[in-house]
Protein backbone atom coordinates (compact mmCIF):
# COMPACT_ATOMS: atom_id res chain seq x y z
CA UNK A 1 0.00 0.00 0.00
CA UNK A 2 1.12 3.49 -0.76
CA UNK A 3 -0.25 6.50 1.10
CA UNK A 4 0.17 10.44 1.75
CA UNK A 5 -1.50 12.79 4.13
CA UNK A 6 -1.93 16.00 2.83
CA UNK A 7 -2.48 19.10 4.89
CA UNK A 8 -4.85 21.53 2.38
CA UNK A 9 -5.18 24.95 2.06
CA UNK A 10 -9.06 24.19 1.31
CA UNK A 11 -11.81 21.60 2.97
CA UNK A 12 -11.23 18.00 1.35
CA UNK A 13 -14.37 17.74 0.19
CA UNK A 14 -13.80 21.09 -1.89
CA UNK A 15 -10.82 18.47 -3.64
CA UNK A 16 -12.60 15.12 -3.69
CA UNK A 17 -15.36 16.57 -5.77
CA UNK A 18 -13.60 17.34 -8.87
CA UNK A 19 -12.24 13.60 -9.06
CA UNK A 20 -14.17 12.10 -12.25
CA UNK A 21 -14.90 8.59 -13.22
CA UNK A 22 -11.13 6.61 -14.04
CA UNK A 23 -11.29 3.77 -16.86
CA UNK A 24 -11.61 0.88 -16.31
CA UNK A 25 -12.67 1.33 -12.73
CA UNK A 26 -16.01 1.80 -10.80
CA UNK A 27 -15.84 5.22 -9.03
CA UNK A 28 -17.98 5.12 -5.22
CA UNK A 29 -18.31 8.17 -3.54
CA UNK A 30 -19.82 8.98 0.15
CA UNK A 31 -21.34 12.25 1.14
CA UNK A 32 -22.78 13.75 3.67
CA UNK A 33 -24.59 17.25 4.03
CA UNK A 34 -20.95 18.40 4.52
CA UNK A 35 -19.49 17.21 1.08
CA UNK A 36 -17.65 14.62 -0.35
CA UNK A 37 -16.17 12.44 2.42
CA UNK A 38 -14.74 9.42 0.90
CA UNK A 39 -14.01 8.85 -3.08
CA UNK A 40 -12.61 4.96 -3.80
CA UNK A 41 -12.14 3.33 -7.19
CA UNK A 42 -11.63 -0.40 -7.40
CA UNK A 43 -10.93 -2.41 -10.81
CA UNK A 44 -13.74 -4.99 -11.41
CA UNK A 45 -11.84 -7.95 -9.52
CA UNK A 46 -11.39 -5.58 -6.63
CA UNK A 47 -7.86 -6.38 -6.59
CA UNK A 48 -6.88 -2.49 -7.10
CA UNK A 49 -8.13 0.67 -5.03
CA UNK A 50 -7.13 3.89 -4.65
CA UNK A 51 -8.83 6.25 -2.27
CA UNK A 52 -9.27 9.27 -1.18
CA UNK A 53 -11.19 10.60 2.44
CA UNK A 54 -10.89 13.44 5.13
CA UNK A 55 -8.42 12.26 7.18
CA UNK A 56 -9.92 14.89 10.22
CA UNK A 57 -13.23 13.29 10.00
CA UNK A 58 -12.15 9.64 10.16
CA UNK A 59 -10.03 10.45 13.20
CA UNK A 60 -13.52 12.19 14.77
CA UNK A 61 -15.27 8.81 14.36
CA UNK A 62 -12.83 7.22 15.76
CA UNK A 63 -12.62 9.28 18.65
CA UNK A 64 -15.78 10.87 19.26
CA UNK A 65 -15.07 14.23 18.80
CA UNK A 66 -12.00 16.66 17.17
CA UNK A 67 -8.72 16.24 19.18
CA UNK A 68 -6.92 19.32 20.36
CA UNK A 69 -4.93 21.26 17.84
CA UNK A 70 -6.97 19.76 14.97
CA UNK A 71 -10.09 21.72 15.03
CA UNK A 72 -8.97 23.78 12.09
CA UNK A 73 -7.10 21.59 9.91
CA UNK A 74 -7.99 20.00 6.86
CA UNK A 75 -6.23 17.03 5.69
CA UNK A 76 -6.84 14.65 2.71
CA UNK A 77 -5.54 11.24 2.56
CA UNK A 78 -5.13 9.53 -0.50
CA UNK A 79 -4.17 5.37 -0.34
CA UNK A 80 -3.29 3.04 -3.07
CA UNK A 81 -3.84 -0.57 -1.64
CA UNK A 82 -3.38 -3.75 -3.63
CA UNK A 83 -6.23 -5.95 -1.79
CA UNK A 84 -5.72 -9.53 -3.22
CA UNK A 85 -3.12 -11.80 -3.69
CA UNK A 86 -3.64 -11.94 -7.46
CA UNK A 87 -2.77 -8.36 -7.83
CA UNK A 88 0.54 -8.10 -5.79
CA UNK A 89 1.41 -10.68 -8.18
CA UNK A 90 0.73 -8.92 -11.33
CA UNK A 91 2.14 -6.23 -9.94
CA UNK A 92 5.09 -7.60 -8.45
CA UNK A 93 5.52 -11.13 -10.39
CA UNK A 94 5.37 -12.79 -6.84
CA UNK A 95 4.44 -13.21 -3.37
CA UNK A 96 5.37 -9.81 -1.14
CA UNK A 97 6.50 -10.31 2.62
CA UNK A 98 6.16 -7.84 5.20
CA UNK A 99 9.90 -7.48 5.22
CA UNK A 100 10.04 -6.53 1.52
CA UNK A 101 8.53 -3.05 2.56
CA UNK A 102 11.96 -2.09 3.81
CA UNK A 103 13.19 -2.59 0.30
CA UNK A 104 13.73 0.19 -1.56
CA UNK A 105 13.09 -1.25 -5.18
CA UNK A 106 9.95 -2.02 -3.79
CA UNK A 107 8.92 1.09 -2.02
CA UNK A 108 9.63 2.90 -5.32
CA UNK A 109 7.76 0.27 -7.52
CA UNK A 110 4.74 1.59 -4.77
CA UNK A 111 5.31 5.30 -4.94
CA UNK A 112 5.34 4.80 -9.40
CA UNK A 113 1.89 2.38 -8.86
CA UNK A 114 -0.01 5.62 -6.19
CA UNK A 115 1.14 8.06 -8.55
CA UNK A 116 0.12 6.13 -11.73
CA UNK A 117 -3.19 5.73 -9.96
CA UNK A 118 -3.50 9.58 -8.88
CA UNK A 119 -2.67 10.41 -12.06
CA UNK A 120 -4.95 8.56 -14.70
CA UNK A 121 -7.83 9.87 -12.66
CA UNK A 122 -9.57 12.60 -14.47
CA UNK A 123 -9.94 15.88 -12.76
CA UNK A 124 -12.64 18.76 -13.07
CA UNK A 125 -12.12 22.15 -12.60
CA UNK A 126 -10.52 22.73 -16.11
CA UNK A 127 -10.89 25.68 -18.41
CA UNK A 128 -10.92 25.45 -22.21
CA UNK A 129 -9.30 27.12 -24.73
CA UNK A 130 -11.59 28.16 -27.49
CA UNK A 131 -9.13 28.00 -30.73
CA UNK A 132 -10.84 30.96 -32.45
CA UNK A 133 -8.81 30.36 -36.13
CA UNK A 134 -11.20 27.54 -36.71
CA UNK A 135 -15.07 28.28 -37.66
CA UNK A 136 -16.74 26.87 -34.44
CA UNK A 137 -19.85 25.14 -35.57
CA UNK A 138 -23.28 24.92 -33.80
CA UNK A 139 -22.14 21.40 -33.19
CA UNK A 140 -18.70 22.34 -32.17
CA UNK A 141 -20.21 24.94 -30.23
CA UNK A 142 -22.77 22.52 -28.15
CA UNK A 143 -19.93 20.39 -27.28
CA UNK A 144 -17.50 23.19 -26.15
CA UNK A 145 -20.70 24.34 -23.58
CA UNK A 146 -21.25 20.69 -22.73
CA UNK A 147 -17.88 20.06 -21.69
CA UNK A 148 -17.48 23.48 -19.63
CA UNK A 149 -20.48 22.59 -18.12
CA UNK A 150 -18.79 18.94 -17.30
CA UNK A 151 -16.11 20.86 -15.51
CA UNK A 152 -17.84 23.66 -14.00
CA UNK A 153 -20.35 21.49 -11.97
CA UNK A 154 -19.29 18.22 -11.66
CA UNK A 155 -21.97 17.63 -8.43
CA UNK A 156 -24.98 18.26 -10.77
CA UNK A 157 -23.26 16.46 -14.16
CA UNK A 158 -22.83 13.37 -11.84
CA UNK A 159 -26.75 13.71 -10.34
CA UNK A 160 -28.31 14.46 -13.47
CA UNK A 161 -26.22 10.95 -15.39
CA UNK A 162 -26.71 9.34 -12.36
CA UNK A 163 -30.83 10.08 -12.14
CA UNK A 164 -31.02 9.32 -15.82
CA UNK A 165 -29.01 5.93 -15.26
CA UNK A 166 -31.19 4.60 -12.65
CA UNK A 167 -35.03 5.78 -14.24
CA UNK A 168 -33.30 3.83 -16.90
CA UNK A 169 -33.36 6.60 -19.59
CA UNK A 170 -29.95 5.58 -20.45
CA UNK A 171 -28.27 2.08 -20.09
CA UNK A 172 -25.34 1.15 -18.78
CA UNK A 173 -23.93 0.58 -21.77
CA UNK A 174 -24.18 4.08 -23.06
CA UNK A 175 -22.80 5.63 -19.49
CA UNK A 176 -19.70 3.72 -20.66
CA UNK A 177 -20.05 4.77 -24.24
CA UNK A 178 -20.75 8.53 -22.16
CA UNK A 179 -17.48 8.30 -20.44
CA UNK A 180 -15.48 6.99 -23.33
CA UNK A 181 -16.30 10.33 -25.13
CA UNK A 182 -15.35 11.98 -22.14
CA UNK A 183 -12.21 10.79 -22.35
CA UNK A 184 -11.48 11.29 -25.76
CA UNK A 185 -13.32 15.14 -25.50
CA UNK A 186 -10.45 16.09 -22.84
CA UNK A 187 -7.81 14.49 -25.04
CA UNK A 188 -8.88 16.43 -28.14
CA UNK A 189 -9.54 19.97 -26.42
CA UNK A 190 -6.39 22.18 -25.56
CA UNK A 191 -6.53 22.90 -21.55
CA UNK A 192 -5.66 26.44 -20.46
CA UNK A 193 -5.86 25.50 -17.13
CA UNK A 194 -6.67 22.70 -14.32
CA UNK A 195 -8.62 24.21 -11.34
CA UNK A 196 -6.55 25.90 -8.76
CA UNK A 197 -7.37 23.18 -6.12
CA UNK A 198 -6.29 20.51 -8.38
CA UNK A 199 -2.79 22.51 -9.45
CA UNK A 200 -1.97 22.85 -5.38
CA UNK A 201 -2.85 19.46 -5.00
CA UNK A 202 -0.67 17.67 -7.93
CA UNK A 203 2.10 19.74 -6.55
CA UNK A 204 1.90 18.27 -2.78
CA UNK A 205 1.58 15.23 -4.31
CA UNK A 206 4.53 15.39 -5.94
CA UNK A 207 6.26 16.86 -3.33
CA UNK A 208 5.44 14.45 -0.88
CA UNK A 209 6.28 11.43 -3.44
CA UNK A 210 9.77 12.77 -4.54
CA UNK A 211 9.29 11.73 -7.90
Amino acid sequence: MGSISIATDEKPSEYLRLFGNRARFTRHEYSSLRGVETVTYSNSKGSFQFSGYDKIKEVVRKHKGIPIGFDSSNVLRLEYKIVRRRGIKAKFHRDLTAYDLFNPAIYQKLQSLFLEAYRTIPKFGRQFYIDTSENITPKKWDEIQAEQYRHSFPDEYRDLLQSLRESGAISDKSVERIRATERKQERGYRLVDSSCLIIELDEQVGKMMQL
